[in-house]
């Protein structure tokens, strides 16, 4: 007797609530996607800072302040004097300006999903990897300190610091069959609440048999709407979806983050190898170096020739 009564509720809650909460859930799921996908582009745009720095500094030669020119043959100041750039070019500054304009120390955005924080914890973990490497015998795990540096980050691993980015994308993932299930549920509770009156039809009652068989199609076509709702719904989400695919973004900060470690390191051993080769040139032909220097100085200290105008 409490089976059936418990059955009965939730069929009648079923009825009457289950397109509003399949609604309520899509708009949760929506919000939840996209704040997923804004946290991991946030990620990316990070990335990319990053490559920016070192492909300026180190493919341009752009000389970006006298200190980072002289980590050039350490891996562990460059790579952290570099991130510290990029991180304080793309949060630092504009904490800066906002609070000379309205005296904010960050954006909604940036507290909510703690991309500061994330920031400064990406930046800290790189370097910890990196820092005890032995240039002259070790290369690093690029793909271990990448991938120690994304599972290890609290913010980038928790949306708004509380759900898990894993087990949340996993439920967001399942809604759309959810929708499909609820919708069909919803049409099996129609159908069931309906089938009990048929019993009650009396044949020999012309106008209580149109009414009874009204009220049942009535009601069937309302339970199909669930059905109807859910399809639409479980569409709308699985476009949603692929729209904002947080996956995606995923590979792509992992992929540009590692280019960064590599091309970065590259330069460090160009860097190292240049240095003892003029180490050895200078041991090994002090005479001829020091007269190298000579001319050098020379040319440079000789004043260019005065301009001729003409006409």
């Amino acid at each position: 007797m409490t089976i059936q009564l418990v059955i009965d509720k939730l069929l009648a809650l079923s009825n009457t609530h289950l397109i509003p909460v399949m609604c309520a859930a899509f708009v949760l799921g929506i919000l939840a996607k996209y704040s997923l996908y804004f946290l991991k582009k946030s990620q990316v745009i990070l990335a990319k800072q990053i490559e920016k720095k070192i492909y300026l500094f180190l493919i341009e030669k752009e000389k970006v302040n006298s200190e980072v020119e002289e980590s050039k043959g350490d891996y562990f100041s460059l790579i952290t004097k570099l991130m510290n750039i990029a991180h304080d070019e793309l949060y630092e500054l504009k904490i800066a300006k906002m609070r000379r304009k309205l005296d904010y120390v960050t954006t909604v955005t940036d507290r909510a999903f703690l991309l500061i924080e994330g920031s400064r914890r990406l930046i800290k973990d790189v370097s910890m990897q990196v820092r005890y490497f032995d240039q002259n015998h070790d290369q690093p795990d690029f793909d271990q300190i990448t991938s120690y540096a994304e599972r290890t980050n609290p913010a980038y691993n928790r949306l708004f610091g509380i759900f898990g980015n894993n087990s949340l994308n996993s439920i967001l993932n399942l809604l759309p069959g959810l929708f499909v299930i609820g919708g069909i549920f919803g049409t099996f509770v129609g159908i069931m609440q309906g089938l009990p009156e048929l019993t009650n039809m009396d044949l020999s009652d012309p106008t209580m048999t149109k009414k009874t068989m009204d009220a049942f199609l009535t009601n069937i076509a309302y339970s199909m709407n669930t059905s109807l709702v859910g399809i639409v719904l479980c569409v709308c989400m699985n476009i949603f979806n692929s729209l904002f695919d947080s996956d995606s973004m995923d590979e792509e900060f992992s992929e540009k983050l590692k280019s960064c470690l590599v091309l970065t390191w590259r330069e460090v051993m160009v860097t190292r190898k240049n240095h003892q080769q003029i180490a050895q040139i200078r041991l090994e032909h002090p005479t001829r170096w020091e007269a190298q220097n000579v001319e050098i100085e020379e040319v440079e200290a000789e004043e260019p020739p005065p301009l001729k105008l003409v006409g």
